[in-house]
């Protein structure tokens, strides 16, 4: 929960809930509870029964005991106990018939909660069955009954007659008392009556009271004010009030003719009604200023009425209006001044504002700490206005006197969840007006009497009730607001009143103080004056800490402040935002030897404060010394433990820096708006490493060289090698590749290649160490090597430059010949062949030798072949596929243009085909696509063919290549040698890789595990065979399909567990509430608007004068006045009239600036016509262009239950139709009290000031009209002689615990049990390919990808650091818990440690693009001449221009150079060669591949090698007495007196074996599962923590063990399926609904009605849906018709919390088993992960960004200041704004989303159904 730091209390310890102090009061004694709503008391019934039931667990034969709730009508049994079931693992029985004395006792026995009505009680124990002797606890619902109904009375007279020892406990419930039409000493009375029936004492307890009796007493002044009828304007007010009275009077009167469909009186007497009202409460001038103000506005509705008996109507109201307001101006008009004006209004006005100046000239020079917070009251909400209204004139016409305050006015509306987007405008606006009346921005504050619940503030300094009150609640409530020590408490009344005002106020200060006798409270102002003596040595205390104890205190330490400290400190623990941790102050009465008294004040911090014993102050003299003495010795202890610091402020995340492992920042952090570093809009460029094997790996001559073999392992027949001919092929030599140099290779896998043809593995095979070339012999292989780069493979480029001597990367390619079954040699006459044909160009032979040409087939065979006649552009090469004898060059061409082959080369080239027997070739042009890693159909490869038919396929399109061998000159490189060489790009390219991979990997190995990375010769590494790519092709990015129209309409019916909202493509702020902005139109006085329709001379032509349209538009009009018109009206109106509605827009709506459009849902359409005058589109076209659709807005800001009118506690059930007038009579009372924002006896509160009469009972007239028979009626049976046969039960099943069930082993086929196996991966670490898929990033495009891996380590690397920071720091709290592991597993602080450790120049993070980026052996870029001096100032140039802040000239292509080894000194500043040496990543692709090399070692290597890993990174996550299997503190606080009795109380209590039963675990320390139950604020549990430790714990389990079950299920999901799955399972959402589903709620040790609430409302709604957990909707926003509802149910978060917390319970119980936590958790949740991933969900905020990109933004709007909701709108462009509401943002935003795709859905349907 969330507070500000000016309402911190000062005076005194923030007390606990009312509530709970009662709960408190009714654990020590019987108490009788007044209180209205049915929410509290259904609470305080469910927590008493719950803290009494040790006993409930026995049987009646082991001297067990039952608990029985008494209810005065038959239809509250089943809501009772519906409540019992709920909450509690009870079994209750609702008595309907008459208790049998047969079977009485084995139903009393069955059962441990019984609900009965008083009638089935009384009668059974008048039939002498002795049902009080077996009760534990009785509670009695009204039980005000018992001074008027027999049947309550029976069970009293019953009970009397039972001992003292053997009365059960009594909990009276009942109603508000009424305290208006009694005196005092009548109320004792009736009190004392009361409390004699039931054996109780009352027990008064609401917030008011509680304040009151802590904090201090607000002065109360009364202000008499002079009569209204002495005044000299009395006489013609009177005049005034007589017109329009009468006009009043005669229109109510009036009966409609039928023709009239619209009634439009009604705003025609509000707007008179309200000139008589103002008139009376503030005066003539205030009530001609309202006269114009609604003469315009009938104006203005009577320009739209469209009968004549309308527009009469209309036209009457206005000719009265203006005769009052020319009544009125006649005296008033000329007032210009603040004295002028006291001649003009009432007495009570003139007295507020002398009250002011008198005030503002008493307190100009307040301090900073003494600003000036006032609220004035009054009853109406109109008159809160015009008040407003006048302070603002007054101000402007004396600044002096008024000027130090800025005011505004407030009403709140109960009922804003109207469909009306006007009123829900002026909702928003009053939203506003609170957020500055908090934040200080306004200091005095106009509201009405029924807007205190959201007023309270500390700050306030003065409390003006205009009207006096006229009952005691609204006294209270008033006074209440005046918290700050000092504050004023000011009541004006007419001296007329005084009199009686003043007997009347006596009566309410004895009201109070009757009451406060009875408040369960310390009293701390029973002395107001604390010995001064004590004080002084309390100071002296305090000093003596701030000299010894504290290195650097700029704020001394005081007694006073102490009190202050000691609450912030509570209030800043971590806790969920329904739950206020406070204090727990006790107050020791000790009496001294010399008579005297003396007190002691006692402590006890919230439970998950480290403070875990109960701290003891000093003996002092007064409770007030007492209070201060206790709270500065928490102050010490808390500075001695290090929960604060020497200013005595709460340790805040600042602080936690210094036990960072590595918390030095070496970034510099942008403050420009630029990329942060960590994200993934940062991006730098990193040089791509070459593996240190082939860094100037260049073969010497006549040393020593080593020769590898590129070895092809076909996976289809050879002939899908190569282009090799259909003919025999014996006469095709055996050729491969080689790789020759003078450094050894490592082993690497296989891996695979995608040619034309089909999959191919290949092996890089040592052949020979010592192959020794001469000089010449390498000249040769140097001339071979570059044109096999250069002519055949075409990648040299003018940005490059062969030079192998100089070249990074350099090693030689040699052809080789096999020569046996594994021999090879180097292919010296191939070589030398390839080098005489390198300088030769296919030139035309003369025509001599042409004439001699003899065609030979063989020459043909496997062959390549380039056309001499086509030279342009350099040489073409074409593969020969097959030779067609059945052609010559006379046959057919196959165009029709030319008859023959021979026609055709005779026009084309003018070319003679000599030889005609010759047959032709054909061939197929040399591919140019050099990436053979992906797949030919890699966007389908899904849809893989087979290899013949592709093959074929080939062949039939190559059927157009026709050549003459006669024109084309024979390659002595052979078309199979060909197609080999076409795969040198891509096998030397995955070569690099593999080896920097084994390079990463030999590096770890040996600097942190110190084992030789050296494969030894019998050791192969697994291949990148077909197998391993599938697998690993999963982890490839593809790229998002547009949404199918079914899955926008899934989606637009469902919501997402967004924990992955971070992963987008768009940032997401925090919100600041001052940040907030207000639209322009409305920054300088909200609640001001230019009215655009009337201009001065409009209004003056429909009769007002030109002089007083300028004195209104002094005031100009408010759209605030909207509030107080009824909308009737212009709604009908334009329903029946067909009115434009953009007319009415302007006419009524507020600005358009104000606020933004909003989509329409399927439920927020109006019922309006579908035209309009125009014969347009209906209005309901026109909600996202024109207006906000209320409706939609208003289901987002509905409150989340913090009103008592949503709560569950208040829903009664409805009485049967044959119920009685009482049984309506409660239920319409439970309605009327629901409509009350907060409960409490004297709390409710009205616009009236008053309870409604059903939601009280006048206690003094029960007593009077009682007949009491206080006296035990000697006719009773004789309970004694009754047999209960209690050794012959036949069903005594309440003390047999059922046989423990342990959770079944993990089923065969479950792909991982967790039971880590470290030696797996032998003692070489992971494979490289491993290493290598980690590596890659998504935009590589290639085969696989780090995504997958990297999200499995990611969950790995929160399960190490949190399980080492939960046992590294056992006293630190789940807050900063969790900042320490978000800081270490940020992907800043990834980022900096993958950087550091060289990840980046490791990693593959741009596509291969052989001819753009890759820079062959041997070559080097024609910049990196200067590589030696490329400094920081060049890289942040490339940086600069690759984030986009560095404009690069296009370069010139007429002066490049046409030389391929040269260019031009002034291009070479712009060389691109970063393509070539440098990659740009971003610094979360560095932080993700670290966290995929985590999970690359993880599973190939086991849990202690992949931690061994993240300790090489620089990540802490294991120390010498800290890691995953050392043991951890037990749980047990053993400072805690009789700490294990305590636990097995509350073990006894709360039936904990039962749930060890139900999850299948049993638990060897039990004080874990205790602590994994035990919410904050659980205050009665002091002998463990709260789960929220354990919480941090087993969420990061949880995360772990389901993302590690998901990574390795069979079904192999993708990495954007795998995260949605991840999301949806470990949320919660999910979480909380398995909890219900089982019962874990109601084993929830928790003390707080609002999340009891919430729960309550969950688990009934997951009921009415019957089902486990929602997929398909997100559970925080339910499928309903009524979408208003949806928002009223969310998750609460605390069940997903111990959820987790138990889980994190049985990790720690198992010996930190994950094995035991998968085993409990897999049959838990199975179900659902195979739901799941059989339908995986999808998310609407991704949905919409994929169906939407480049259109669609969200914007955090505001926070609800009423209900405290955060707001999002999601912004299509061209289409609308939509706006959702949730706790959070996450909710708020998902919200937003979903309501987008419906709406996109509807216009979908829309346009389809109009196109049929």
């Amino acid at each position: 929960m969330e507070f500000r730091c000016v309402d911190i209390e000062t005076e005194f310890f923030i007390p606990k809930d009312y509530r709970n102090i009662l709960l408190d009061q009714a654990l020590e004694e019987n108490i009788i509870v007044p209180i209205g709503p049915s929410g509290p008391k259904d609470y305080l019934c469910l927590m008493l029964i719950r803290e009494m039931s040790a006993q409930t667990h026995y049987s009646l034969s082991k001297n067990g005991k039952r608990s029985a709730i008494v209810v005065p009508q038959d239809a509250m049994v089943d809501e009772k106990a519906k409540k019992v079931r709920l909450h509690t693992n009870f079994s209750v029985f609702e008595h309907a018939r008459p208790l049998n004395s047969e079977t009485w006792f084995r139903t009393m026995n069955e059962f441990q909660v019984h609900v009965f009505t008083a009638d089935l009680l009384a009668a059974a124990l008048n039939e002498g069955l002795p049902i009080l002797r077996y009760l534990n606890i009785i509670i009695l619902y009204d039980c005000h009954k018992t001074l008027e109904n027999p049947s309550y009375q029976c069970v009293m007279r019953h009970y009397s007659t039972l001992c003292s020892d053997n009365r059960p406990r009594i909990l009276g419930l009942t109603r508000s008392f009424s305290f208006d039409s009694v005196e005092p000493d009548e109320l004792v009375s009736a009190f004392a009556a009361l409390e004699q029936c039931l054996h109780c004492k009352i027990a008064a307890a609401n917030p008011i009271l509680v304040s009151r009796k802590l904090g201090a007493k607000p002065r109360i002044l009364v202000k008499v004010c002079q009569d209204d009828e002495n005044t000299e304007w009395a006489p013609f007010a009177s005049l005034v009030k007589y017109l329009v009275l009468g006009a009043v009077e005669w229109t109510k009167r009036l009966s409609l003719t039928s023709d009239l469909d619209v009634d439009c009186t009604k705003c025609m007497v509000d707007a008179l009604c309200k000139v008589v009202d103002v008139l009376d409460q503030l005066g003539p001038w205030c009530a001609w200023k309202v006269c114009i103000k609604q003469e315009r506005q009938l104006i203005k509705l009577n320009k739209y009425c469209m009968s004549e008996a309308q527009q009469a109507l209309i036209l009457m109201g206005e000719t009265y209006l203006k005769a009052a307001r020319m009544l009125l101006g006649s005296h008033v008009k000329g007032v210009k001044s603040v004295e002028g004006l006291q001649r003009f209004v009432t007495g009570r006005a003139w007295e507020l504002l002398q009250w002011l100046i008198a005030y503002g000239q008493g307190n100009r020079q307040s301090s900073e700490n003494d600003k000036l917070c006032g609220i004035i009251l009054v009853r109406k909400r109109y008159i809160a206005y015009v008040l407003k209204m006048l302070l603002k004139t007054v101000q402007e016409w004396n600044s002096d006197m008024f000027g130090y305050f800025t005011t505004d006015f407030f009403a709140i509306f109960r009922e804003y969840r109207s469909k009306d987007s006007a009123q829900l405008a002026q909702y928003k606006r009053q939203e506003d007006v609170l957020r500055k009346f908090r934040h200080g921005n306004l200091n005095v504050l106009v509201a009405t009497c029924a807007s205190w619940d959201s007023l309270e503030t500390k700050r306030c300094n003065f409390v003006v009730r205009f009207d006096h009150p006229t009952s005691y609640c609204s006294f209270a409530h008033s006074k209440a607001l005046a918290k700050k020590p000092g504050a004023s408490f000011v009541i004006l009344v007419q001296s007329k009143d005084h009199e009686a005002f003043e007997k009347t106020l006596k009566k309410y200060l004895a009201f109070e103080t009757i009451l406060l006798k009875r408040t369960a409270a310390v009293d701390l102002l029973g002395e107001n004056n604390s010995n001064s003596s004590e004080v002084d040595n309390l100071t002296q205390l305090a000093s003596s800490v701030d000299s010894i104890q504290l290195n650097d205190c700029s704020v001394p330490l005081s007694p006073n402040a102490a009190t202050e400290i000691v609450n912030r400190y509570c209030v800043r623990l971590p806790s969920d935002m329904f739950t206020r941790l406070v204090p727990e102050f006790t107050l020791e009465t000790i009496e001294n030897a010399d008579m005297s008294k003396s007190y002691v004040g006692h402590i006890l911090l919230p439970i998950n404060s480290p403070l875990k014993e109960r701290i003891t102050g000093p003996p002092m003299h007064s409770p007030r010394s007492a209070q201060l003495g206790v709270a500065l010795e928490v102050c010490k202890k808390l500075h001695k433990h290090g929960e604060v610091n020497d200013q005595f402020q709460p340790i805040g995340r600042s602080v936690l820096s210094r036990i960072l492992i590595d918390c030095e920042d070496d970034e510099v952090w942008p403050t420009d708006g630029k990329a942060l570093p960590g994200s993934s809009r940062r991006k730098q460029h990193y040089r791509k490493k070459i593996p240190k094997v082939l860094f100037h790996a260049l073969p010497e001559p006549d040393q020593p060289s080593f020769l590898y073999a590129i070895v092809f392992h076909k996976n289809c027949p050879d002939s899908c090698i190569g282009c090799q001919t259909s003919l025999d092929g014996s006469s095709v030599r055996s050729q491969t590749l080689g790789i020759l140099t003078s450094k050894s290779l490592p082993q690497i896998p296989r891996f695979c290649l995608f040619p034309k043809a089909g999959a191919t593995m290949v092996e890089i095979r040592f052949i020979d160490k010592s192959v020794t070339v001469n000089s010449g012999q390498l000249f040769l292989i140097f001339q071979f090597h570059e044109y096999i780069f250069s002519e055949v493979l075409r990648l040299e480029k003018f940005s490059i430059k062969y030079d192998p001597r100089q070249a990074d990367t350099s090693f030689l390619v040699v052809p080789l010949l096999k020569d046996g079954a594994s021999s090879y040699t180097l292919d010296w006459s191939f070589i030398i062949e390839t080098i005489k044909f390198t300088s030769q160009l296919p030139l035309r032979p003369v025509e001599e030798e042409r004439k001699l040409f003899k065609f030979c087939i063989e020459k043909y065979i496997d062959a390549v072949v380039m056309p001499w006649y086509r030279v342009s552009g350099g040489a073409h090469f074409y593969n020969v596929i097959d030779i067609c004898t059945d052609l010559k060059p006379a046959s057919s061409f196959p165009d029709d243009d030319y008859s023959s082959f021979n026609e055709y080369y005779r026009h084309k080239y003018g070319l003679e085909i000599y030889c005609q027997d010759q047959a032709l070739l054909n061939v197929d042009y040399s591919t140019s696509r050099l990436n053979l890693l992906l797949p030919r159909n890699a966007k389908e490869r899904d849809n893989s063919t087979d290899c013949a038919e592709s093959q074929q396929a080939v062949n039939i399109v190559a059927q157009k290549q026709k050549l003459i061998p006669e024109l084309v000159v024979v390659h002595p490189i052979s078309s199979s040698m060909w197609a080999l060489l076409i795969c040198l790009p891509s096998i030397l390219y995955r070569l690099c890789h593999l080896l920097l991979a084994d390079e990463l990997r030999a590096r770890v190995m040996r600097e942190r595990f110190s084992v030789s990375p050296t494969i030894t010769a019998d050791f192969c590494w697994d291949a990148m065979d077909a197998t391993w790519l599938h697998n690993a092709s999963r982890c490839a990015e593809t790229t998002p399909s547009p949404p199918k129209e079914a899955e926008v309409e899934n989606c637009a019916n469902q919501t997402v567990k967004s924990t992955v909202i971070d992963k987008l493509d768009f940032e997401i702020s925090v919100w600041n509430p001052e940040e907030a902005q207000i639209p322009e139109s409305c920054v300088n006085d909200p609640d001001e608007v230019n009215e655009e329709s009337t201009t001065p001379t409009t209004v003056a032509a429909n009769g007002l004068a030109a002089e007083e349209v300028e004195l209104a538009a002094e005031d100009v009009a408010s759209d605030d006045e909207e509030i107080y018109f009824d909308d009737e009206f212009r709604k009908k109106l334009m329903q029946t009239q067909q009115v434009s509605s953009s007319e009415l827009e302007r006419l009524f709506l507020p600005p358009p600036g104000c606020i933004e459009p909003s989509g329409w849902d399927s439920a927020d359409l109006p019922t309006l016509p579908s035209f309009t005058v125009g014969g347009g589109p209906g209005l309901q076209f026109l909600s996202t262009a024109s207006h906000v659709n209320a409706s939609s807005l208003l289901a987002d800001i509905k409150s989340t239950e913090m009103k008592s009118k949503t709560s569950a506690w208040n829903v009664q059930k409805k009485p049967p139709s044959n119920s009685s007038k009482e049984a309506s009579a409660l239920d319409s009372t439970s309605n009327s009290i629901a409509k009350i924002s907060k409960a409490g006896s004297a709390e409710d509160l009205h616009d009236s000031e008053s309870l409604s009469p059903d939601c009280v009972i006048d206690i003094v007239a029960l007593v009077r009209n009682a007949k009491l028979q206080l006296k035990t009626d000697p006719s009773l049976p004789e309970t004694a002689t009754v047999d209960v046969l209690e050794g012959n039960t036949a069903n005594d099943e309440s003390d047999t615990t059922p046989s423990f069930m342990e959770a079944p082993e993990l089923p065969l086929n479950e792909t991982i049990s967790f039971i880590d196996n470290d030696d797996k991966s032998g003692p070489f670490g992971p494979n490289p390919r491993d290493i290598l898929e980690a590596l890659t990033a998504s935009s590589a495009h290639d085969v696989f990808s780090l995504e997958g891996l990297e999200i499995l380590g990611d969950s790995f690397l929160k399960y190490l650091v949190t399980v080492y920071y939960f046992k590294q720091y056992p006293n630190m709290h789940e807050g900063n818990l969790s900042v320490l592991r978000g800081r270490q597993v940020s992907n800043y602080n990834l980022y900096k440690l993958g950087r550091r450790k060289g990840i980046g120049e490791f990693m593959v993070g741009c596509k291969f693009e052989p001819s753009d980026n890759w820079l062959p052996p041997g070559y080097m870029p024609l910049c990196c001449e200067t590589a030696e001096t490329y400094g920081d100032d060049e890289d942040n140039k490339m940086e600069r221009e690759l984030m986009g802040d560095l404009e690069v000239e296009p370069l010139n292509v007429s002066l490049v150079p046409v030389s391929k080894n040269w260019i031009s000194e002034e291009l070479k500043d712009i060389i691109p060669d970063n393509l070539f040496t440098k990659q740009a990543l971003s610094d979360k692709t560095i932080a993700d591949c670290v966290e995929a090399l985590i999970g690359s070692f993880l599973l190939n290597c086991g849990t202690k090698k992949a931690i061994g890993f993240i300790e090489w990174l620089g990540v802490k996550v294991a120390s010498e007495n800290c890691d995953l299997t050392s043991p951890v503190q037990l749980p047990l606080i053993d400072s805690h007196p009789n700490a294990t009795d305590e636990l097995n109380r509350l073990w006894n209590t709360f039936d904990l074996s039962q749930f060890e039963n139900k999850i299948g675990y049993r638990f060897q320390n039990k004080a874990y599962l205790v602590q994994a139950l035990c919410h904050t604020s659980y205050s009665y549990n002091r002998c463990t923590d709260c789960y929220q430790r354990l919480e941090f714990l087993g969420d990061a389990v949880l995360d772990y063990l389901i993302t590690r079950h998901l990574y390795e299920d069979k079904q192999a999901h993708s990495p954007n399926l795998l995260t949605d799955l991840r999301s949806s399972l470990v949320n919660n959402t999910i979480f909380s609904s398995l909890a219900v589903k089982f019962k874990f709620h109601q084993y929830f040790m928790v003390l707080n009605p609002t999340l009891c609430t919430k729960i309550e409302k969950f688990v009934t709604m997951l009921e009415t849906l019957q089902q486990d957990a929602n997929f398909d909707s997100e559970l925080y926003l339910l499928e309903e018709e009524d979408e208003e509802a949806e928002e009223d149910v969310e998750v609460p978060k605390v069940l997903g919390d111990i959820f987790e917390s138990v889980a994190g319970a049985i990790y720690l119980d198992s010996g930190c088993s994950l094995h035991a936590v998968w085993r409990v958790y897999y049959v838990i949740m199975h179900e659902q992960i195979k739901k799941c991933c059989a339908n995986p969900p999808v998310s609407p905020v991704r949905k919409l960004m994929e169906m939407e990109p480049e259109r669609t933004t969200f914007r955090r709007v505001e926070r609800n200041m009423i209900e405290g909701n955060a707001r999002v709108t999601a912004h299509v462009h061209g289409v609308g704004t939509f706006t959702g509401a949730g706790r959070c943002y996450r909710i708020a935003k998902t919200t937003a989303a979903k309501r987008a795709l419906r709406f996109l859905k509807r216009l979908r349907d829309q346009a389809g159904g109009s196109s049929m």
